[in-house]
């Protein structure tokens, strides 16, 4: 419900400080003694009026420290269960608003009417800034108006309720205007209180957000997050780069640290060289990207192949980097694929190796039988030659014989 452009809706009260309410049960509680106080020296008559004068005897000066100790934690009381169980629910700044002027007014009260309820109002009143929101001041500052102008009509139709019969018009006057005057500078300070939290919300909302993108998009991609503190040390991973190992973080940080030390001990011994000559270069500037491939120490003792892609988020005047931030892409898979492959087309060259080897041997072979063949039809040809100079028949059929 909007009236001139301002929520009234109770939903608008859950835009406070969520510690607001416990921060008030503890302030009431603590003021128990303080108004029980008050209460027992103003019983001994510590507290007399001398500027006031009154005709007649108010109808209730004061009281009992029993029955102010009572009151007091009574309403103390309702403030803490309301911390505890509808915390964060507008009651809460309702109720204490309210409950804060109560006291001031009992403090006013069983003082005999001439003791300082301002400095409480003004703690109280102050406190309630902590909510964040307009309506608990307003609320608040509504009470002790109201409770001033009950005052003052009492006192005008002879039945005054505290030694206040000095309370003329413009004294009342200049109370209200003060009040008026504070709850509107307390208001806009809520306001801007209220307007910065709201742009903190959203900020954090679209940060959340952008998480969860991010989260979603590591996990789609099988990604492992690091954040390297290069002055303090201090590596954080996240859970997808411990799993891609098979450990937990516990049993990470145990075995190994949480220091870029833990490389040394992870990586390769084969590798390592390479990987810390990289990281040097990066953090010097020398690359823009940090991009190296290695293998790395799974938990049940076998390597497994990482690509690490990384870049410096932040450097010193001096260009050197002093946060960097990358990622771990498990490529074990694609390595073996890759050796395979590699293996495979090495078994292929040997074979074709062997067939080439072969099939050179059989053309020397079948040039041998050829000219061998070649060889036996000439020789045929002489001899069918010789036995036809003598007179005698051919013995050997050849291709031109007919």
């Amino acid at each position: 419900m909007k009236f001139f452009g301002v929520d009234f809706s109770p939903e608008s009260l859950k835009i406070v400080n969520p510690k607001a309410d416990a921060i008030f049960a503890y302030l009431f509680i603590a003021s128990v003694p303080f108004i029980s106080g008050i209460a027992y020296y103003g019983e001994l008559g510590y507290f007399n009026n001398e500027i006031c004068s009154i005709d007649s005897q108010p109808i209730y000066v004061t009281g009992s420290w029993e029955l102010a100790f009572f009151l007091s934690s009574f309403l103390s009381i309702g403030s803490w269960w309301i911390s505890q169980s509808l915390s964060h629910t507008g009651w809460g700044a309702t109720y204490n608003a309210v409950v804060s002027q109560v006291l001031c007014a009992l403090v006013m009260h069983f003082g005999g009417g001439s003791s300082e309820a301002h400095f409480p109002f003004f703690v109280f009143i102050s406190f309630l800034v902590i909510y964040r929101h307009w309506w608990p001041i307003v609320l608040a500052c509504t009470v002790i108006g109201s409770h001033h102008i009950f005052f003052y009509v009492m006192q005008n139709v002879g039945l005054p309720v505290i030694l206040f019969s000095c309370l003329s018009f413009g004294t009342l006057a200049a109370h209200v205007s003060v009040a008026v005057v504070q709850t509107a500078m307390l208001c806009y300070i809520a306001f801007l209180m209220v307007k910065e939290l709201r742009t903190s919300e959203q900020l954090q909302q679209n940060a959340s957000v952008q998480q969860q993108r991010l989260d979603m998009a590591l996990q789609g991609a099988n990604a492992g997050l690091w954040d390297w503190n290069v002055p303090t040390g201090e590596v954080i991973t996240g859970d997808t780069w411990n799993t891609m190992l098979g450990y937990s973080a516990e049993e990470l940080d145990e075995r190994y640290g949480n220091t870029p030390d833990r490389l040394e001990k992870l990586v390769h011994p084969d590798d390592l060289p390479g990987v810390l000559r990289e990281m040097r270069n990066h953090i010097d500037g020398v690359t823009e990207v940090l991009k190296t491939e290695f293998r790395m120490l799974t938990a049940d003792g076998h390597w497994k192949w990482i690509l690490d892609i990384g870049r410096a988020s932040e450097r010193d005047a001096n260009g050197k980097g002093t946060r960097v931030v990358g990622i771990h892409l498990d490529i074990d898979d694609t390595k073996n694929l890759e050796a395979e492959i590699l293996k495979a087309k090495t078994a292929a060259e040997e074979t074709t190796k062997e067939l080439q080897v072969k099939l050179e041997e059989q053309e020397r072979f079948e040039r041998l039988v050829v000219g061998r063949e070649l060889k036996m039809i000439e020789l045929k040809k002489e001899v069918n030659q010789l036995l036809e100079d003598n007179g005698q028949n051919k013995k050997y059929k050849t291709e031109n014989s007919e």
